[in-house]
């Protein structure tokens, strides 16, 4: 008997699979982790770089601070904004977009003379960044074959764990070597290239029609997810409180040297990236082990039923972590204030 089974299209990647050899979309990924590398590293830069950015524009460091704090606000808040505006967008167009805005950002910062104008540049640069987390998920999977998506995905964020362990520190040090000034500048320039490769590798990823488009108050009403947020908040708020201001900590209160907190935000970010890789082993081995470690013949993972509730969840987690990096920084900037403003 001859099988007349229709193989399934899969319109979530045709569009740029059918075009691409295997080589060229995993070099179309691997951009794609360079950039959130960038993303990241403009995210975080700042944090090393607070004494010398506060003593160049004659501020405090707890007001310096205030660079990240308005950086995670403004990118927790638009990213659901900047979002739906750029839904009938081209992918690649978006992409190109959101690293524009990052090299105008940081070119931007690197020319500051005022904290007005370093405020103005963050804030800028804060829109971008929400957005990039919204879509890079959804541009690496449409990158490389269905089998390969969850791959495609961890390579794609891995950019966020070399941002950690190599960014932060790596800006640190190129603040001491060139100002603080030109360690924003050289990112510029790097975020310029990553541009570039998008430019030349990527290849066009028309905007796709959602079936459903959840809302945060969907989100908020499934089960057990104020207990998560609760938990998230205590967690990002009691991290990033200190991270914030670790650099003028080391440097005033405990007597390190310039080298010394490169070195410490090196282990600090190296530690960071192993606790994250052996939660995610865990925690995958959990769901094996609860699943059987099977999924339900004719059935996609991607589009099973809980799919729409799993990515209302992971909306929802990513903008308020993001905006709880912003009050981190709020709270720890008043402690900062008290102990750095006195007579």
């Amino acid at each position: 008997m001859t099988d007349h089974t229709v193989p399934v299209r899969d319109p979530v990647s045709e569009f740029a699979t059918a075009a691409m050899t295997p080589p060229r979309a995993w070099a179309c990924v691997t951009v794609l982790a360079v950039a959130v590398f960038s993303v990241t590293a403009t995210e975080m830069l700042p944090i090393g770089l607070l004494p010398a950015i506060a003593g160049d524009l004659g501020i405090s460091v707890g007001t310096a601070g205030l660079s990240v704090t308005l950086y995670g606000i403004v990118a927790g808040l638009l990213a659901p904004v900047a979002t739906r505006w750029t839904r009938p967008v081209d992918r690649r167009t978006v992409v190109l977009i959101i690293i524009a805005v990052f090299v105008l950002g940081n070119t931007a910062t690197a020319l500051v003379t005022t904290y007005a104008q370093l405020m103005a540049a963050r804030f800028f640069v804060g829109v971008a960044h929400g957005l990039m987390w919204s879509i890079v998920a959804t541009v690496a999977v449409r990158l490389v074959l269905p089998s390969q998506r969850v791959r495609a995905t961890a390579v794609a964020f891995s950019g966020i764990s070399l941002g950690l362990v190599l960014g932060v520190p790596a800006g640190t040090w190129l603040g001491d070597w060139l100002g603080w000034k030109g360690a924003f500048g050289a990112l510029a320039g790097l975020t310029a290239v990553v541009g570039i490769a998008v430019r030349v590798l990527l290849p066009s990823l028309p905007a796709l029609r959602p079936a459903r488009s959840p809302g945060f108050r969907d989100a908020l009403r499934s089960k057990g997810i104020a207990a998560i947020l609760l938990v998230a908040a205590a967690a990002v708020i009691g991290n990033y409180a200190a991270y914030t201001y670790i650099a003028p900590y080391l440097l005033d209160g405990v007597g390190a040297s310039t080298d010394a907190v490169s070195g410490n935000l090196l282990l600090y970010g190296i530690a960071g990236v192993a606790w994250e890789r052996g939660s995610r082993v865990r925690v995958r081995t959990i769901v094996e082990d609860a699943g059987g470690g099977r999924v339900h013949p004719g059935r996609h993972p991607a589009r099973s039923d809980s799919s729409g509730r799993h990515r209302r969840c992971a909306c929802v987690g990513r903008c308020v972590g993001t905006v709880l990096f912003g009050v981190a920084g709020a709270v720890a900037d008043g402690g900062v204030r008290g102990c750095t403003e006195q007579p």
